[in-house]
């Protein structure tokens, strides 16, 4: 464009150029787009004096004024077609540029970047958390920026976070997941019965005895609810929450946690997958939990309830090699003497010969060792190895 003044024909150009700029998103063929074309090239002419000298002109050359009433209103029509199509038309550029510059910076875990660009997409904050679990930084940290510098307003996201506080299992995050609950998560009916069970684990203060049931009672309504999650991720990792949560709160749930544990340990058996829990840890699980519960039973002198879980632990098979396992049955055994004289030898012997198959003995179990020997010499029986 010529230096100079500006006049009606520099708006004319700029009229020109900038339909030009939205036609250039389109490949559009009509006879009226090559009237509108032809139109819009003489408005962007470099000479002025090879443009239109006004509007009127302008007009005249689209044959607006001249025409009949309804010539005019089709004339309309056709360009305000092609407007709204060029409008659709840079509005699919965008978005294509959007996606590829997304893709760019996901494959270069430039998570800041991408959630600018899509913070409603919930898979970038769960690549972004899988991939800083792995590294050096505060996955959870890191989460949490990504969800305040994007303000999404997906409330799937903010489930997700809302669960890996849960999985923290500690009283800080227990109250940042409250204070999900209570805003973004409030009009969610399927987390209500979240409200008592976060609530408790966020207060120092000891439960009623109104409050523990009430606990308990939403406690047994979330299982039935994650139990129906498509993802066995997710519903692996909540099932272990949940199973925290009732081994953390034994001395408050009494005989309920153990019942609750064991039924979550059965559902646990439906969740594997490649890169979660394995069979081992699932029977290691219950191991530990039958023991615990052997052994309230036994604080409350109830022994036949307590022969009861340390016999069914003893059933778990010894092919698995587990320390934890063998470390357990050895205590059983030795418990157990105490409680069946005419066994109490056979039993001992037992005891020692799962301490023998322990890789790699702790303090504790030396000591257990040690009073197991101990009591074998009261019997006159000296125990070497294996026999």
């Amino acid at each position: 464009m010529e230096e100079g003044i500006a006049d009606y024909t520099s708006d004319i150009y700029s009229f020109g150029k900038t339909f030009q700029t939205l036609l250039s998103y389109t490949s559009a063929e009509s006879k009226e787009y090559s009237i509108f074309l032809k139109v819009l090239n003489k408005c962007c002419a470099e000479k002025k004096e090879a443009r239109y000298k006004s509007i009127e002109e302008v007009r005249e050359a689209l044959d607006l004024k001249k025409s009949n009433r309804k010539k005019r209103i089709l004339y309309i029509l056709v360009i305000c077609s092609i407007c709204i199509f060029l409008s659709f038309a840079l509005f699919k550029h965008i978005k294509k540029k959007n996606e590829a510059n997304y893709m760019k910076f996901m494959q270069n875990t430039n998570y800041q970047e991408a959630v600018k660009i899509f913070p409603d997409r919930e898979v970038t904050y769960i690549e972004a958390f899988d991939f800083f679990s792995n590294s050096q930084k505060d996955a959870l940290s890191e989460l949490e920026h990504l969800i305040q510098i994007s303000d999404t307003k997906n409330i799937e996201i903010y489930k997700f976070l809302f669960y890996k506080y849960l999985e923290k299992d500690e009283m800080h995050y227990y109250r940042k997941a409250k204070q999900i609950l209570m805003n973004q998560l409030k009009e969610c009916k399927e987390y209500v019965h979240y409200v008592s069970v976060v609530s408790m684990l966020a207060s120092p203060y000891p439960l009623t005895k109104q409050d523990t049931q009430k606990s308990i009672q939403d406690l047994k309504q979330i299982e039935t609810d994650i139990n129906n999650f498509a993802d066995k991720r997710l519903l692996q990792d909540q099932l272990l929450w949940l199973y925290q949560v009732y081994y953390a709160k034994e001395e408050v749930f009494q005989e309920e946690a153990f019942i609750q544990e064991l039924q979550i340990i059965e559902n646990l058996q439906n969740t594997l997958y490649d890169e979660g829990l394995t069979k081992t840890d699932i029977l290691q699980m219950k191991a530990e939990s039958l023991y615990r519960q052997g052994l309230y039973y036994q604080r409350q002198e109830n022994i036949q309830d307590m022969k009861k879980a340390f016999y069914e632990t003893l059933k778990i098979e010894d092919s698995l090699r587990n320390d934890v396992i063998f470390r357990i049955k050895a205590s059983m055994y030795y418990i157990l003497t105490g409680y069946e004289s005419d066994k109490s030898i056979d039993y001992l012997k037992q005891s020692i010969r799962y301490l023998r198959q322990i890789k790699q003995l702790t303090r504790q179990d030396e000591i257990l060792e040690k009073e197991v020997k101990e009591k074998l010499e009261i019997w006159g029986i000296t125990y070497v190895g294996n026999n």
